[in-house]
């Protein structure tokens, strides 16, 4: 597994725990971590656009 797909489950099951402890929505969830952590969440869009560009390769 590398870094980047370790980063993307590792920010699957922060969102996931989150939304079930708060009870917020996914988006809510990913919105008060982008608020809380921006360079957690930058660090998500970079892992999930080499992703995206890797798949459509």
């Amino acid at each position: 597994m590398t870094k980047d797909e370790k980063l993307l489950k590792a920010w699957d099951q922060l969102v996931r725990t989150l939304s079930q402890k708060e009870g917020l929505s996914g988006d809510q969830a990913v919105a008060h971590v982008k608020k809380h952590f921006p360079e957690l969440y930058e660090l998500y869009k970079e892992a999930k656009k080499k992703k995206k560009v890797k798949a459509s390769e």
